[in-house]
């Protein structure tokens, strides 16, 4: 866990962005009203309270909360694309600027970056981060609702709940060590592609395009392999959350009705505590598969940084830091030819980024200025 937060630390800026503090503030939010609900809930129920108003806030609570998942989910895909695109776009300045590839398997590992690694990085805070975050805040809410309800109860609960941190204890170094072979194959596999495509023509030539293929379908199975574990190690993560926390369910469920028997809590309490019980099975069924992809989304993570970092070490070598653009700007341009009866440029709008000294061209279809 403390080698997960340390590699979290170095990654946060590649793969942060401004949604993910308001996907963590709608999240609290929704926790927050999941405590209401609760306690609404137990109120109704202990003191058979169905009046309209009392329906009606819960209702609303629920809707409350229904939205503002829904909110997230917006968010969480639109913000998701466009760090792909910025991670992308880093990458592309980082292959252009930085050192050049001097062999295939350099090459292989930035073309694998620049598909692969950007789009599984990209999720590690927007979706994988956030989904730990959204049920640790339920998780939260359902205990101190707990506490304060049933003390005996919740500890209970929470200690047979506690159980699950240890299936990422268990699967953590396999997950990493899965994940990361998946991607070194894949980046060989680039690479074949490469050797392939370069020597082609020489291949053709001594009629071996036989071997050519042989070679791709080697690297690919590998691959195939290397992903078939990962999918694996994930599965297994996934089961082993589920089974354990299928048995807990029902233990926690007789645990209630037995607290209910001997009167230790009310009805009402009772009804509270099995409407939360799902964000304290959280941690069974569903924080094993979010722990699996935050592991999948973090391993790339590391693997991009040194690429898009190797731009500004060739800065510092150069000693000439990237200087900021400054803005080329054109408004409401308008331009006629003297023997022309329609303008060429009409209100024209333009705005550029150019850096000092940098050569700039405009240039349109042929015959473009012409009417």
């Amino acid at each position: 866990m403390i080698t997960m937060i340390t590699d979290l630390k170095k990654v946060w800026r590649l793969v942060d962005s401004p949604l993910v503090s308001i996907l963590w503030l709608l999240a609290l939010g929704c926790a927050g009203l999941e405590l209401s609900l609760a306690q609404v809930i137990q109120s109704v129920m202990q003191h058979a309270a169905f009046t309209v108003s009392m329906i009606t806030l819960a209702a609303a609570t629920a809707l409350a909360i229904g939205l503002g998942r829904f909110v997230m989910a917006k968010l969480q895909t639109r913000g998701q694309y466009q760090l792909i695109q910025r991670i992308q776009t880093q990458l592309m300045a980082a292959l252009m600027n930085g050192p050049i590839a001097t062999d295939n398997q350099a090459s292989g590992r930035r073309v694998n970056g620049f598909t692969t690694d950007a789009q599984t990085a990209a999720p590690l805070l927007m979706r994988s981060m956030t989904a730990l975050v959204v049920g640790g805040f339920s998780f939260l809410a359902a205990g101190t609702f707990g506490l304060f309800s049933s003390w005996q109860l919740t500890l209970l609960i929470i200690g047979l709940c506690a159980t699950a941190l240890l299936i990422p204890k268990m699967m953590s170094g396999r997950l990493q060590t899965a994940q990361n072979q998946r991607q070194i194959e894949n980046s060989q596999m680039q690479e074949s592609l490469l050797q392939i495509l370069n020597g082609r023509e020489l291949l053709k030539s001594y009629q071996k395009e036989q071997f050519g293929m042989q070679l791709f379908s080697g690297a690919y199975q590998r691959f195939s392999q290397a992903q078939y574990q990962t999918g694996m190690q994930q599965v297994k993560t996934v089961v082993m959350g589920f089974s354990l926390g299928l048995v807990f369910d029902i233990a926690i469920l007789g645990i209630e009705l037995l607290f209910v028997g001997f009167k230790v809590i009310t009805i009402g309490q009772f009804a509270a505590f099995s409407m939360l019980t799902p964000s304290f099975t959280w941690l069974f069924y569903s924080m094993p598969s979010q722990y699996a992809e935050l592991t999948r989304n973090l391993v790339s993570a590391k693997r991009l940084l040194p690429l898009i970092q190797s731009l500004h070490k060739e800065e510092l070598a150069s000693g000439q830091p990237r200087q900021k653009p400054a803005k080329f700007v054109l408004r409401n341009v308008t331009y006629t030819y003297p023997d022309a009866t329609r303008p060429t440029l009409n209100q024209l709008q333009l705005k550029l980024d150019v850096t000092a000294h940098a050569k700039m061209l405009i240039t349109g279809p042929s015959g473009g200025g012409l009417y």
